[in-house]
């Protein structure tokens, strides 16, 4: 696991700097559109294939698991014999001779670069760590301990709820890159503000002495809202970003952006973690804040997205 979780550290940013490079720059909205459509969809459809084959399979021939590693390696074998055929431009660059001190040099020059030549792909970069840091937490955290613990249902319902934030994401993509020409990235703060009152929307609606399976039904909807708009901002801020950096500091910058988000993620996690089992009796507290700096972040944005 901690292997495959550094091959996706390289893969990331790779994937996100070469998009630019490969692409115009009136169609990176409609581009990072449909990568956001199949990591969804890979989302989706994994953890389900997984459950079938587990269940297929059974706990006596557990061993026969390696049928999945198999599996997966022939696919990453697949895309490393597609990605061979991609044409990326060559940038011709000075031969490395101490890789330490080139990383070094590599994070210093993207700091000076953020800091001095594009201050507002740095805000923006931040403002989506601090975005990621409380959303996906708030839902990904929230969901089995509010459906499971609080509302006391059941499992089933607990994976029908990630089954449709799952193809919202989905449905995210798809209408991002559908708006692409229509919506523009100045207007990325309003997302933020639909976000922000949807949570403080279920939050007031934890107030009232509401059924389990209403409050379920309005939980996922909200749900649903949130992870629709979510994926709608993440591909016109990162599509954002890719225009506003020069092709020889992409590599840098995005992955400089990948470590930030990864970075803010477990933090958040272990936020509302500690938050949902310390604070279980005051969940409309939580929801109400998560919302007010849901609301900030969207504020702070207006006018740096206006300038991307």
């Amino acid at each position: 696991m901690v292997g495959l979780s550094i091959v996706s550290s390289f893969e990331t940013p790779v994937v996100q700097s070469s998009i630019p490079l490969i692409q115009k720059k009136e169609s990176l909205i409609q581009s990072n559109a449909i990568v956001s459509q199949i990591n969804m969809l890979a989302n989706l459809i994994g953890p389900l294939l997984a459950g079938l084959l587990y269940s297929a399979i059974g706990k006596a021939y557990l061993q026969d698991v390696r049928i999945v590693f198999w599996g997966c390696a022939i696919c990453f074998f697949s895309a490393a014999i597609l990605e061979a055929f991609i044409k990326i431009p060559q940038i011709t660059l000075s031969p490395i001779s101490k890789p330490l001190h080139a990383i070094k040099n590599d994070l210093s020059e993207s700091f000076h670069f953020l800091t001095s030549k594009q201050v507002y792909v740095f805000k923006a970069i931040l403002l989506n760590a601090a975005f990621v840091l409380l959303i996906q937490p708030l839902i990904a955290t929230g969901a089995p301990f509010i459906i499971r613990v609080v509302l006391d249902l059941s499992s089933v319902l607990n994976g029908l709820s990630q089954a449709f934030m799952g193809a919202a994401g989905l449905v995210g993509g798809i209408v991002a890159g559908m708006v692409a020409n229509k919506f523009k990235t100045e207007k990325i703060y309003r997302l933020f503000w639909i976000m922000g009152i949807s949570i403080a929307a279920f939050g007031s609606s934890l107030l009232f002495n509401l059924s389990a399976n209403l409050t379920y039904i309005i939980f996922v909807i909200i749900s649903i809202i949130i992870f629709i708009s979510a994926s709608i901002a993440g591909v016109y801020i990162m599509s954002a970003i890719q225009q506003n950096v020069p092709d020889n500091m992409l590599g840098r910058i995005m992955s400089f952006y990948s470590a930030i988000v990864s970075i803010a993620l477990p933090i958040g996690i272990l936020l509302y973690g500690y938050l949902y089992e310390k604070f279980i009796n005051h969940l409309p507290a939580i929801m109400f804040l998560t919302s007010i700096a849901i609301l900030v972040i969207g504020y702070i944005g207006k006018k740096t997205y206006h300038h991307l």
